[in-house]
């Protein structure tokens, strides 16, 4: 895949599973993506001389990203942020979540975000302020724990009810329910409390949009590092 070699910006998301990348040259815009696990082979298409802003949960690949880019900045706690940090550990604190957090201001100054990812994590932001939240284990890890730390229990790897509160009939159907019951109502607690809008993203972000209501935004993180950019322009 080729990719463009004259443009302003570049915003680098680094996944677990997939590495995303936002182009940006003035008011264009386009996002490819990759596995994480072949970042070096791909990132060596963009100019090392790129303005870039990222965040990466991803050791190796940060060394790979640094090592390739001149002029890359990996956005922290203590970054020129739009939101206030809030958090007792910031130097401990996810960059993914600060990114997320700082993309939901497109759609308000106070909401939930839900990352429904390798793990699922739900994070409060109220009046601009980041509050903290709380990881739980993802829809898919749930599975693969049940799977590895059991002698019996099958190994679950497609989700596609959409009614989990009656009982389930079968081995796999009560895993399939269970960790959707586990998951949902987690949510559902902290929108009950808290009483705010809910942004969901990750990759089983669409698959819970059948349980809850809320507004899915797939690519947040990389909205998110935008936002940034344009504040730190602006300050």
């Amino acid at each position: 895949m080729q990719y463009y070699g004259d443009y302003n910006l570049l915003l680098i998301d680094v996944g677990n599973t997939r590495t995303k990348v936002r182009i940006i040259k003035d008011s264009f815009k386009k996002d490819v993506s990759f596995p994480t696990s072949e970042i070096k082979k791909n990132i060596e298409k963009f100019n090392p001389n790129s303005s870039v802003i990222a965040v990466s949960v991803v050791n190796k690949a940060t060394e790979i990203l640094k090592t390739h880019f001149k002029n890359i900045k990996f956005i922290t706690a203590q970054t020129n942020l739009p939101i206030k940090i809030n958090y007792l550990t910031p130097q401990t604190l996810g960059t993914d979540r600060i990114a997320h957090a700082c993309g939901g201001l497109l759609y308000g100054n106070s909401f939930i975000i839900v990352n429904a990812g390798t793990t699922t994590v739900i994070d409060i932001v109220k009046e601009r302020k980041f509050l903290g939240g709380w990881i739980l284990p993802g829809i898919k890890l749930s599975s693969q724990c049940l799977y590895k730390f059991t002698s019996k229990l099958p190994l679950v790897e497609n989700f596609t009810l959409n009614n989990f509160y009656e009982p389930g009939n079968s081995t796999t159907e009560c895993i399939e329910k269970g960790i959707l019951l586990f998951t949902v109502s987690s949510i559902q607690k902290v929108k009950k409390t808290f009483n705010l809008p809910i942004i969901l993203t990750g990759g089983n972000g669409k698959l819970l949009t059948n349980f809850i209501k809320a507004k899915y935004v797939e690519n947040l993180t990389l909205n998110g590092l935008e936002v940034i950019a344009n504040f730190s322009s602006q300050s």
